[in-house]
């Protein structure tokens, strides 16, 4: 079932860039404007806050999986491997895991709003 949800949001996703790639380009600000920023700043029914919260669970899952490896490549720097540059390379990874965590926390946060959305609309 994960799989076809998956699937239907990548295929809706691949759907709605073709026609709003132009219009999002035309619309951009001197910075730009991100695919993703026009799809949160768009998003109306409680259908497109639904995906958009279905959408950020799975960024966070993605940086959930990000951390555990680094942990996973920390743990292996702290084992039997010695010497500065090993012991940086740990320092290194668990700094990532950190990040990871945190940017999980907030994409956790920007699901449960456009969740909370999609049940109020």
């Amino acid at each position: 079932m994960r799989a076809l949800i998956v699937a239907v949001l990548a295929t809706g996703s691949l759907l709605l860039a073709v026609p709003l790639a132009g219009w999002a380009q035309a619309a951009q600000p001197a910075g730009g404007a991100s695919l993703e920023q026009v799809l949160v700043e768009s998003a109306n029914t409680p259908a497109e806050h639904a995906a958009l919260g279905r959408y950020f669970r799975e960024k966070a899952a993605q940086q959930r999986k990000s951390a555990a490896d680094h942990q996973w490549m920390a743990k292996s720097y702290g084992g039997s491997l010695k010497g500065p540059a090993i012991a940086q390379q740990k320092v290194h990874c668990e700094k990532l895991v950190s990040l990871h965590e945190q940017t999980a926390a907030q994409y956790d946060e920007m699901a449960k709003a456009h969740e909370d959305a999609a049940k109020a609309k």
